[in-house]
């Protein structure tokens, strides 16, 4: 401390002293918040596991609620050809039944529906062909399933992309 005789001296240092005093409970509030910091990022971080674990379950819960109502709209499906002259050869049916509307009964019924190949039903009828794949894999003949087994989907792509080559690659 200076010299503190007079009035203006002692205002300065106590205002000097305010500022110090100020400055010093903002750090030891800060120093409390710190000591505090790791307990807290590990609850945040604990709190942000659980969130993604929820969202994860509420994600699919979702996804699979929309999945079933698209899957409801179906009824039969069949795939049919003949593969007497190779798989690449064979010309392959997709017949399905859909809910559509009926201008005329005014209202959703069971319409059929026929795709001419693989392709067309991936490019055209997206929604039968998931149905086809997830939930009636077994409708779709072992000749192509064969191609990739388990997954109908890989054995579907290899089938069309051997079309389109004209052969089938790695021995299939």
């Amino acid at each position: 401390m200076n010299d503190l005789t007079t009035t203006a001296a002692v205002d300065a240092a106590l205002g000097a002293n305010s500022l110090a005093l100020t400055k010093a409970r903002e750090d030891a509030a800060l120093f409390e918040r710190l000591k505090a910091a790791a307990g807290l990022a590990d609850r945040l971080a604990k709190e942000g596991q659980a969130l993604t674990a929820l969202k994860l379950e509420i994600s699919t819960a979702e996804a699979k609620a929309k999945r079933d109502a698209l899957f409801a709209m179906f009824g039969k499906i069949t795939v049919s050809g003949c593969v007497d002259d190779g798989l690449l050869s064979a010309n392959w049916t997709i017949i399905y039944e859909r809910l559509a509307y009926d201008t005329q009964a005014h209202r959703n019924i069971m319409k059929v529906f026929r795709v001419d190949g693989f392709p067309q039903l991936e490019r055209h009828h997206p929604e039968a062909y998931r149905y086809l794949v997830e939930a009636n894999p077994e409708r779709i003949p072992d000749a192509i399933m064969n191609l990739s087994p388990g997954n109908p989907a890989e054995a579907i792509a290899i089938l069309c992309q051997a079309k389109a080559r004209g052969y089938l690659r790695n021995g299939r």
